[in-house]
């Protein structure tokens, strides 16, 4: 019961999380209206990270200028972009012309072994792939003032723009370097232009390589849209874009060695933590979740499967509903747990919790009943238990899928089955495989119980056996000492009255052995045995003893443990006659009433003392019984109204 009231804990825990979260309004599909926001960290979280991962495109390494054809307003130009930007980026990050940064002693090298130099710990190859060039084309003062469009900035380039990180073993350890490959940058100055416009444009190329715009993840509903921020789109704009605090902030960040930890600890402190854990790597969040899931259903599986397992119940539908009514309540709480950490059940309200709760329900009345149906009728059925197990897995299985399928179908929503219903099966496959295993495991068990029952039956068997044989032997050397003193009394005395006890008492054993290693006897034998003992008794007593036996006509024939009348005789004649002077008298009575069988030993001799049962003979009757019939046999001692020893077997019929 404990277990069962842990498992509801759980369920209901489960229950209040999903939904006492919802109450908070947290809905990330208006970008959580409610909450106070950092605009610039939203600026960031919007472009530079994908919402699935933690992976950031930026240039790892040095990051190289390369000037072609530039004139002095170019260089001059280009030159007021790269210092403002390093007084943006951290200085961890070099930003400098790439002749400057190789060197010259490095030009008079032949290309081969330029390809193989190492420079800083870089290899010169991957310096030259990564470097960003600027080529600079002058036109004439009679050509129109332009620059690339907003189509032609990396379009032109599209098989050298793509992004890429490498390392190399070199002399001064693993360097990574990465970036965007072979970046050329086409520019068309007139030469009217000012060192201010050459400026705006190169400024806008450049935040935008070094920010690789071009990867941005940019949804449509943003929680911030600067227009005038060079990085606030994917596809580039001149139109009055300048370099704002945002477009500085997000370049800032983006080259801080610590920018992903620092983005984390943004998001755990502004969102949901289940949010905040799938939007910076949604991969692993699900395999926690998984694993969470899985774990929850073993912790669940744990407690209840003890409490109702094998449980029997009132009404044997019962024993079907009531365990698939909580497994399917666990599982659906388990899919609540799942969908709430990775974020799918977001919109889950206490009207269709209900409604959940309520379709559970009749889906399980059904296929309770059909898995009752099926397991009635096979059973009975003569069919191997292997091919029983599997008939009951595949119609629990059809059970199972079927209710998913009409559900499936009264929503219009057939067409799609395969994607909806994939999770579903798999849940089916599992219960399937699940029940057919502890459909096994019953057999099994089942199987072992009843060979060990018939062990022990066996062992039982031997040893009523053995206890009733060496009752049995305790009881004819009893007699024997008894009867072998009346011999002796009589030899002196009478010599015919001793010759006839002797051969009464030979009679007497004669039967005895002629029924060796038997445990019953007929009534009429018994009978025939107590006569030959009271003969033996009546010559040894003379008149001083009588005796009459009484037995229902139509029980001669039947069957009752051997010695089990002699003793009760033996204890009249011992405790009875012997103790009376003169006409001492013996009944012995055996009859069938209804079911039972009732023996009555009589006599007229004092009254039975306290202690008589524990006497060797009535003692050995007593373990007699019992060993033969438990409880269903049980003997009487009375002193009124008559003097009697009764033994009472029920359902006697059943015994013989």
């Amino acid at each position: 019961m404990k277990r069962f009231l842990v498992f509801l804990l759980l369920i209901f825990s489960i229950a209040y999380v999903c939904l006492n979260n919802q109450v908070n309004r947290y809905n990330k599909f208006f970008n959580f209206p409610d909450l106070e926001k950092n605009t610039h960290w939203e600026f960031v979280k919007e472009r530079v990270f994908n919402g699935h991962s933690q992976r950031v495109f930026k240039y790892k390494g040095p990051i190289l200028i390369r000037l072609n054809g530039a004139n002095f307003k170019d260089s001059l130009a280009v030159n007021d972009v790269l210092i403002e930007l390093k007084k943006t980026i951290p200085s961890t990050t070099t930003i400098a012309y790439f002749d400057d940064f190789i060197g010259n002693d490095i030009n008079g090298l032949p290309n081969k072994d330029k390809k193989l130099k190492e420079v800083k710990g870089y290899r010169y190859s991957d310096l030259r792939k990564y470097a960003i060039q600027l080529n600079f084309k002058h036109l004439s003062k009679n050509h129109w003032v332009s620059t690339l469009d907003d189509k032609t900035f990396f379009s032109d380039f599209k098989d050298s723009r793509i992004y890429k990180e490498t390392t190399h073993n070199l002399g001064q350890g693993n360097k990574t370097i990465g970036g965007l490959t072979y970046a050329f940058h086409d520019f068309r100055f007139n030469p009217s232009q000012s060192i201010k416009q050459r400026k705006d444009v190169l400024m806008v190329h450049l935040v935008r390589a070094l920010a690789c715009a071009s990867y941005f993840n940019i949804k449509r509903r943003k929680n911030v849209n600067n227009k005038s921020a060079i990085l606030n789109s994917k596809k580039i704009s001149y139109t009055n874009t300048t370099f704002t605090d945002l477009d500085k902030f997000l370049l800032q960040k983006l080259y801080t060695p610590t920018c992903k930890e620092e983005f984390k600890a943004y998001m755990y402190k502004t969102y949901p933590w289940n949010y905040a854990s799938n939007y910076i790597n949604k991969y692993k969040t699900s395999n926690v979740a998984i694993w969470l899931s899985a774990l929850l259903v073993i912790i669940l599986f744990l407690l209840v499967f003890g409490v109702f397992y094998k449980k029997q119940y009132k009404h044997r539908w019962l024993g079907y509903v009531v365990p698939l009514l909580v497994l399917f309540i666990g599982v659906l709480h388990v899919v609540f747990m799942y969908q709430y950490i990775i974020l799918h059940m977001h919109l889950l309200t206490l009207k269709m919790y209900l409604i959940f709760i309520g379709v559970i329900l009749l889906v399980v009345i059904p296929i309770s009943l059909i898995l009752l149906f099926v397991d009635h009728y096979i059973s009975k059925g003569n069919l191997s238990v292997t091919l029983q197990i599997v008939i009951k897995m595949a119609l629990n299985f059809v059970a199972f899928l079927v209710p998913m399928v009409i559900f499936l179908f009264l929503n219009k929503s057939f067409h799609n089955w395969f994607f909806k219903i994939n999770t579903y099966l798999i849940l089916v496959v599992v219960l399937t495989i699940f029940r057919g295993v502890i459909l096994y495991l019953d057999v099994l068990s089942q199987n072992l119980i009843k060979r060990k029952d018939m062990e022990l039956i066996k062992l039982k068997a031997l040893k009523a056996d053995a206890e009733v044989k060496l009752l049995q032997s305790q009881i004819n050397p009893h007699f024997l000492y008894n009867a072998l003193n009346s011999i002796a009394s009589l030899a002196s005395k009478d010599a015919v009255k001793t010759e006839k006890m002797a051969l009464s008492l030979s009679d007497f054993f004669k039967y005895s052995i002629n029924r060796e290693g038997k445990k019953y006897s007929t009534i009429k034998d018994e009978v025939a045995m107590v006569t030959n003992y009271l003969e033996v008794e009546k010559i040894r007593f003379g008149n001083r003893l009588k005796y009459n036996i009484y037995v229902d006509m139509g029980i001669h024939q039947k069957e009752i443990p051997m010695f089990l009348i002699q003793p009760l005789v033996e204890n009249a004649v011992k405790h009875g006659t012997s103790k009376v002077e003169h006409h001492g008298a013996i009944t012995l009575t055996i009859k069938q009433v209804k079911n039972h069988l009732k023996i009555l030993v009589q006599d007229n001799g004092p009254d039975f003392l306290d202690d008589l049962v524990s006497g060797h003979g009535l003692q050995s009757v007593y373990d007699l019984l019992d060993l033969t019939y438990g409880k269903n046999a049980y003997m009487n001692i009375e002193n009124k109204p008559k003097k009697q020893i009764s033994i009472t077997i029920k359902n006697w019929g059943q015994h013989v």
